[in-house]
């Protein structure tokens, strides 16, 4: 159990491998509780945790890293700058609102951008949606769902449908 915030949503997926939960007193009983009296809750969560976590280790994160820096040293130095000059430091965020999966599927290429361009996207359905197609920087959320902070973006596609050129 743990609340929507920092680098933990890239670890722990909502429903799949833990529950991310509203950081209020109220929400820690109510999954406290729910995990206490649902046994298969508890058993697919802690069998996902391990396959996510296998995702996490040291090794496959040192050989990730090895790889960047080898990739790194072997290009040339104006275009390490290009590449710098175009990732910026501070995370974005943006919440797409949309009626439910099929909607939001539609809007595979404007989410696929946002998630190019580095944001963190936040799917909000109004219909139940499955959450555990969460994953890193891609978050589908139901329409109950708090989150910790204010995305620095929010658009309704309920009623309209987007292009993106490019």
């Amino acid at each position: 159990i743990s609340t929507r915030i920092g680098g933990l949503t890239d670890i722990i997926i909502d429903q799949f491998n833990g529950l991310l939960i509203s950081p209020t007193k109220e929400a820690l009983l109510e999954a406290l509780i729910r995990l206490i009296e649902d046994e298969e809750l508890r058993e697919k969560l802690g069998e996902n945790a391990i396959q996510v976590s296998q995702a996490f280790s040291k090794k496959y994160w040192k050989e990730q890293w090895k790889k960047v820096i080898v990739d790194m040293l072997n290009e040339q130095p104006l275009q390490i700058e290009d590449k710098l000059e175009k990732h910026p430091t501070r995370k974005r965020s943006i919440e797409l609102r949309v009626q439910n999966r099929a909607q939001a599927n539609e809007h595979a290429p404007l989410i696929h951008r946002y998630l190019m361009e580095g944001y963190d996207v936040f799917i909000r359905s109004e219909e139940e949606i499955e959450q555990t197609n969460s994953f890193s920087r891609l978050q589908f959320i139901n329409q109950e769902t708090d989150l910790a902070f204010n995305p620095d973006e929010v658009m309704n596609l309920k009623e309209e449908i987007v292009t993106v050129n490019g």
